[in-house]
């Protein structure tokens, strides 16, 4: 893997990343499709919230502990509100090529034939990256989000 000189994220090859699913669930509470890349301290706190949301609709559920090291991103991939279940996210690979995350997902969607829940979902898959990112980098670094059909889903 290819490491970050200070301040600079421009490589000259894709670097292929080493990653952890922090949280997956069909109910994120976000209606809109998207993907956002954090530094560890936005991550952390991106968690927290998410652990916080997830505990609220759950009682007793135990509690989701997650610990994001200065060493680590967070990158978190919303489908946004879906009709029913049955829908979700999978991270397959994730590489760093100049200032662009490219990510290539199992992007999960119920068959023909399904039975699923009638019940409005909004899944979402966040996973941390074993790789440093400072916020600055965060907010400059392109994410571009691809199905396991090669097809763009999402991008910022």
């Amino acid at each position: 893997m290819t490491a970050f000189a200070a301040g600079c994220t421009s490589l000259s090859s894709a670097a292929e990343l080493t990653w952890s699913v922090s949280h997956a669930s069909a109910q994120c509470s976000i209606s809109e499709p998207g993907v956002q890349l954090f530094d560890y301290k936005q991550g952390q706190q991106y968690l927290n919230q998410l652990q916080k949301k997830q505990q609220q609709r759950v009682i007793g559920k135990p509690k989701m502990k997650h610990h994001v090291a200065q060493e680590q991103a967070v990158l978190a991939i919303n489908m946004g509100q879906r009709s029913s279940g049955g829908y979700g996210v999978i991270v397959q690979k994730a590489a760093l090529s100049e200032n662009t995350l490219n990510v290539h997902v199992k992007w999960v969607t119920p068959g023909p034939d399904s039975f699923t829940s009638s019940a409005l979902t909004s899944p979402c898959t966040v996973v941390t990256i074993d790789h440093p990112i400072s916020k600055e980098e965060s907010d400059s670094i392109r994410i571009k989000v691809y199905d396991q059909n090669n097809n763009l889903v999402l991008q910022s």
